[in-house]
């Protein structure tokens, strides 16, 4: 289905194309490619849910920097014919799942940016490392091979370099699926994983085990390659449940800390040997006693938008989005102002609350009192009335999130642990008398939230 909002001044109007706008992300291109180059978008979306998220959460979907709404497939040949009317200049991928499919709708629309290919590895953990490895060894991976079955693995476990080590989808998202073995394999625990997490006749991805903490790099590559590392954080991972590896919450690294300057030489090297260009990139390292590894890289911006820290970070005259957004649409150089004076003038946190229950939100507790801290930045995801509630598997199912600054580092702990023990969310069974009427209140919430999108995006830009 195409909507048109306003009819194209030309034969075929230049846009952009807005895959499943968000209210930070999204909006933000919208605005930018509208301010600054005068080029309206196209809101491409894939599911329904999306569309409801953009009329209740992106006023500027509801403006005049929007040139149409339409329903894409996510099969490029079909989706390039739907949007024959328009010239499209940029599809930018800031979201995991889009980024295969953005490069090959460009290529087939004649549209200049990354080659299908080498997007595609960033897709594939091992195809990603086995390209690193082939072509620059003197950037350190560790060992990786494919395997389809639990005998497969345990043949592999017996030489020394997969004797502790660590299964993944290869296409993998958010933590999700992931079994960690640093004792060694166990035939019963790896059978469950299989049925539960390996589609019969597929594979996954079986990795030497690292020890050390884990980092993430956040950074830009330009037209020509060049790569420009811009902020660092420190991972706190734990158990849930029966499910490893998952997210507690983070630290930004400062420039003054340990392992700071190595961990971005290393990610220059990794991402200079990919052929990447004109891309965002996140990568999620390790560092041992032989120094940063890489556990795996995506070409887009950090997820739950924590692109908005890292623009923070270095102070008000950086905007990552903004950055990315230039190298979607151009290969001409543009600076990155960084300033690590500011960088190191502030300390920040993210703190997770991840939940084992099902449901729905029937009250929470905590909300107000956290967002009068002085050290309160921004909620990752807020815990609201009526929200469904499902038990944490991957960073995609976290029961609340909060980023918290301070320059009083002692300030910042207290704010911390003050959130993990007092925000609290009270879950119900979603066909309860208390479910039903939680849902009611957020249905409520989402319709005045649509009404002040709607008249936020019809006022904008006169």
């Amino acid at each position: 289905m195409l909507e048109a909002i306003m009819p194209a001044t030309a034969e075929r109007e230049p846009v952009v194309l807005i895959l499943d706008p968000d209210a930070v992300y999204g909006a933000d291109l919208i605005d930018y490619y509208f301010v600054e180059h005068g080029l309206r978008s196209v809101l491409g979306f894939t599911e329904k849910n999306a569309r409801r998220m953009a009329f209740a959460d992106v006023p500027q979907a509801h403006s005049r920097a929007v040139a149409a709404r339409m329903d894409l497939s996510l099969d490029p040949a079909t989706d390039a014919g739907r949007l024959n009317g328009f010239d499209v200049r940029a599809v930018p991928a800031y979201q995991e799942p889009f980024v295969i499919y953005a490069a090959h709708l460009l290529e087939l629309l004649g549209v200049a940016w990354n080659p299908p290919e080498v997007v595609a590895r960033f897709r594939d953990k091992f195809a990603l490392k086995e390209y690193v490895r082939s072509h620059d060894p003197s950037v350190r991976m560790n060992a990786s091979c494919r395997v389809g079955s639990v005998g497969e693995v345990l043949e592999q476990a017996q030489s020394e370099q997969y004797r502790r080590f660590v299964l993944k989808p290869a296409d993998g998202m958010g933590n999700a699926d992931i079994l960690l073995c640093p004792e060694g394999p166990d035939e019963v625990t790896l059978e469950r994983h299989f049925q539960r997490c390996v589609p019969a006749g597929r594979t996954c991805v079986m990795e030497e085990f690292l020890d050390g903490e884990e980092y993430y790099v956040d950074g830009q590559v330009d037209g020509d390659g060049v790569v420009t590392p811009i902020a660092i954080q420190l991972y706190r991972r734990g158990t849930v449940g029966d499910r490893s590896n998952i997210a507690l919450g983070h630290r930004t690294i400062r420039p003054d800390e340990e392992h700071f300057d190595a961990l971005f030489d290393y990610a220059r090297g990794v991402i200079g040997a990919t052929g990447l260009v004109r891309s965002p990139f996140h990568m999620e390292i390790k560092v041992d006693d032989r120094g940063p590894c890489m556990i795996e890289c995506g070409a887009r911006l950090v997820g739950w938008a924590a692109g908005l820290e890292d623009s923070a970070a270095h102070g008000r005259q950086l905007d990552v989005v903004r950055v990315a957004g230039h190298y979607w649409l151009r290969s001409d150089h543009i600076d990155i102002p960084l300033d690590f004076t500011h960088y190191l003038s502030r300390h920040g946190v993210h703190v997770i609350g991840n939940t084992l229950e099902s449901g729905v939100a029937a009250a929470v507790h905590g909300v107000g009192r956290m967002e009068a801290d002085p050290a309160f930045y921004r909620w990752v995801r807020k815990p609201r009335v009526g929200r469904s509630v499902e038990p944490t598997i991957s960073t995609e199912t976290i029961l609340w999130g909060v980023h918290l600054v301070s320059a009083d580092k002692s300030e910042l702990d207290a704010a911390a642990q003050w959130a993990l023990r007092n925000i609290v969310v009270d879950v119900v069974p979603a066909n309860s008398p208390k479910g039903r009427f939680a849902k009611l209140l957020n249905l409520a919430h989402h319709a005045r939230r649509a009404a002040r999108s709607s008249t936020r995006g019809l006022l904008m830009y006169r």
